[in-house]
């Protein structure tokens, strides 16, 4: 059998290899070079009434928020292997969630998707624990997105 005509294969995955690697180095980079407005609180898991109103413009994507998680006033730790969801309700009752990333072990970091923005009024969320077969939410908290500010237009005398 000849495999000549298949010794193109293996450059070829190489190269699509070294794009693919070349593409999320970018991105990683991007991500990393991007000034985010940061919204830092935390919430404590044995107070459930809305503890924190968070407010954001339409169509922002550059807010994040960076939720430490508390419990009785100390720090909560969050168990390796649990993920974490950021949940909403936006004002016409439709549900959205988006994943989050758990940093130092009780802080939770997510930069709000165009969906948790795009409709002006408030938002009900919580963050949503999963893990080992437990499922922890977070006390609710509100995300009040803004219309954005008229354009005013000017005139020179």
């Amino acid at each position: 059998m000849n495999y000549l005509h298949l010794a193109w294969i293996i450059p070829l995955c190489v190269y699509f290899g070294m794009l693919l690697a070349s593409l999320v180095r970018a991105n990683d980079q991007k991500e990393d070079n991007m000034n985010y407005s940061t919204e830092r609180f935390s919430l404590d898991l044995n107070d459930q009434d809305s503890q924190v109103y968070v407010t954001v413009r339409q169509g922002d994507t550059a807010k994040k928020l960076s939720v430490m998680l508390k419990e009785s006033g100390t720090p909560y730790s969050i168990a390796d292997g649990t993920a974490a969801v950021l949940a909403a309700q936006k004002p016409a009752g439709t549900y959205i969630n988006a994943s989050c990333t758990i940093s130092a072990g009780n802080r939770l970091e997510i930069v709000l998707p165009a969906a948790f923005t795009e409709t002006a009024g408030r938002h009900r969320a919580c963050f949503v624990l999963t893990g080992n077969d437990a499922a922890l939410t977070s006390p609710p908290f509100t995300i009040d997105v803004e219309a954005p500010a008229a354009t005013v237009q000017t005139t020179e005398e």
